[in-house]
């Protein structure tokens, strides 16, 4: 499995980065919102999701640390430092509020985008793979209650 190179866009109009995979064929197939580690949407975030796509899942990775310092890195000290720069709640709007909304529910968001991809079956879930866990306690809850 590999993926494309996506981007996302916010509710202000601004873009961002991000990885797609998808299931080889042409059926249907639930999708996953992977949220990164602080490593960004690195190697290993890319062949987990391609992993999860083998298993018959759409996979969206939002690179949710574009406005600290965008893409992957393998520094240690860089990853921690944008992660302490991280604004959670500026976060899940990137995330939850698309264009031209001012609510999450009529979102064009990442998660919307995903559930409404051709090959989307309509569900969808979230992970977050150990960051921010800050951000973990209510974003799932949210993301969830919203996009069922």
């Amino acid at each position: 499995m590999s993926g494309i190179d996506i981007k996302y866009t916010t509710r202000n109009h601004e873009t961002f980065d991000g990885y797609l995979t998808q299931p080889a064929g042409n059926a249907e197939a639930p999708g996953i919102l992977l949220i990164t580690a602080i490593f960004g949407v690195d190697q290993e975030m890319r062949e987990l999701a391609d992993a999860w796509a083998a298993d018959g899942f759409l996979v969206s990775v939002p690179d949710i640390f574009w406005r600290q310092i965008p893409g992957p890195t393998a520094d240690m000290g860089v990853a921690f430092d944008r992660y302490g720069k991280f604004d959670p709640v500026q976060g899940m709007r990137d995330i939850t509020m698309g264009p031209g909304t001012t609510s999450r529910c009529h979102a064009r968001t990442a998660m919307t985008r995903l559930r409404r991809r051709s090959r989307a079956n309509g569900c969808c879930a979230a992970s977050s793979q150990c960051t921010p866990t800050r951000w973990s306690p209510g974003s799932s809850r949210m993301l969830l209650s919203l996009h069922g």
